[in-house]
């Protein structure tokens, strides 16, 4: 039986482009406004707490941390349209709380979809 999409090593080569995204600073909010309410529920108010908290859960994430589709959901928001959405899921130390993290990564561009607290939370 054939295994499914996305594998271990698919995985580990999206979040090294993700982390490298992040590293120059080439980060977007797939839906502004849905994002901006995200962060405004966590209590997270300023730009220097995100680029904090996403050091450290892209820091956490592994292949291991993977909650999403096989194979991943595609994007339906305007500019992102059929790039692969991947979820993890990770303890937050900065938050104190599990935390959903869905993203896209297009080239060198990290495509910030979902950051809220899991419902298992």
């Amino acid at each position: 039986m054939r295994s499914l999409r996305p594998s271990h090593k698919e995985l580990s080569t999206r979040i090294a482009q993700a982390r490298e995204a992040f590293r120059k600073k080439r980060v977007v909010a797939v839906n502004a406004g849905k994002f901006a309410s995200q962060l405004v529920q966590l209590g997270i108010s300023g730009q220097g707490e995100l680029l904090h908290l996403l050091a450290e859960l892209l820091g956490k994430i592994a292949p291991s941390t993977y909650v999403g589709q096989r194979p991943p959901t595609k994007c339906t928001e305007t500019g992102f349209e059929e790039r692969e959405m991947l979820a993890f899921v990770v303890e937050c130390r900065v938050l104190g709380l599990r935390i959903y993290f869905k993203f896209i990564v297009d080239n060198d561009l990290l495509g910030l979809v979902s950051l809220h607290e899991t419902a298992e939370g």
